[in-house]
């Protein structure tokens, strides 16, 4: 098979079932899409007119990859932020499973092995796409907010472990109010730089309304 077709073909199926992740958690409801019954295969970090090289030319641009995947160029392209939304999804399909499904046994530990996974993708990300508040006068600042964005994904399954072990097994808030507190900050650090961005202020309404929710569980269990 040509290598244009796999990574098109790893493409669209990583990014269906991670907008199926995405649907699950806004609304609530189980996957329809489970990496049990499917193939999941994480995108190269290539330039989409890398995908029809051959021989030589595509043995070069592959050399620029990383053990992991990931472009060393320092180049953010469309394919970085799919591989990670892809990663990122498949630890929240787990953590779909902890909140929604039944009670299981164990739970503290399942839990801890997800947050552990969760972490190491964070850590995979080249060291300037790591989101820091100070990162907005480092890189462009559209460059910035995706940055943040990927952020906001990585805490979001920070929050929604922490949410599961209050609710299923008694734990203590403080450490959901602390994720919910990073979430807050970051949101804030958009706000207050979107008249620097440029294709990006339409995104934000639609990032407040989802994160506002955060803030709102955390005066709640602040209360508790």
């Amino acid at each position: 098979m040509p290598f244009w077709l796999v990574e098109i073909r790893r493409r669209c199926l990583g990014l269906c079932y991670s907008i199926d992740k995405l649907l699950s958690t806004f609304v609530g409801r189980p996957p329809r899409i489970s990496r049990r019954y499917c193939s999941i295969q994480i995108p190269l970090d290539l330039d989409s007119d890398e995908y029809g090289l051959d021989g030589e030319e595509l043995a070069k641009a592959l050399a620029k990859l990383g053990p992991e995947g990931w472009n060393k160029d320092g180049k953010m392209r469309s394919s970085l932020w799919i591989r990670f939304f892809v990663l990122i999804s498949l630890v929240r399909e787990d953590i779909l499973e902890l909140s929604l499904g039944p009670q299981q046994n164990g739970l503290y530990e399942l839990a801890t092995d997800i947050a552990r996974r969760n972490k190491a993708i964070w850590q995979q990300l080249p060291q300037h796409l790591q989101y820091r508040p100070e990162i907005w006068d480092d890189i462009s600042h559209d460059e910035c907010f995706y940055a943040a964005m990927q952020y906001l994904d990585i805490v979001y399954n920070d929050f929604l472990l922490q949410r599961t072990l209050v609710r299923r097994a008694r734990a203590r808030p403080q450490e959901l109010l602390r994720i919910s507190r990073l979430i807050i900050g970051t949101i804030l650090d958009v706000i207050n730089n979107r008249s620097r961005l440029h294709g990006n202020n339409q995104d934000i309404p639609w990032i407040v309304s989802i994160f506002s929710i955060f803030h709102s569980l955390s005066n709640f269990f602040a209360s508790k």
